[in-house]
């Protein structure tokens, strides 16, 4: 969540670090599919010019932001889910 807000304060973003978000943003969509939805422009963007060079930051920021807000609200609830799961109530 870090590398989120650290985007979000520059008016740039080296493309090569807007893929790695869309990489660890992916890998998290398998347990949250709401993120899904905010990768897209992520991995449009990173592809944009051969994957090379920079680009706007406000290209992604409204699905960054979003992507924040819905791991912010899940980080407290992970523990939950998991914690159920051990005790077979099948989440």
């Amino acid at each position: 969540m870090r590398q989120i807000t650290e985007a979000c304060e520059h008016a740039m973003i080296r493309r090569r670090a807007v893929r790695e978000l869309a990489g660890k943003l992916s890998a998290l969509a398998g347990i949250d599919p709401y993120l899904a939805a905010f990768n897209r422009s992520l991995h449009k963007v990173s592809n944009e010019e051969g994957g090379e060079g920079l680009a706007y930051t406000k290209q992604i920021a409204h699905d960054l932001k979003w992507a924040y807000s819905v791991l912010q609200r899940e980080k407290g609830c992970l523990l939950y889910t998991s914690d159920a799961a051990d005790e077979g109530l099948g989440v």
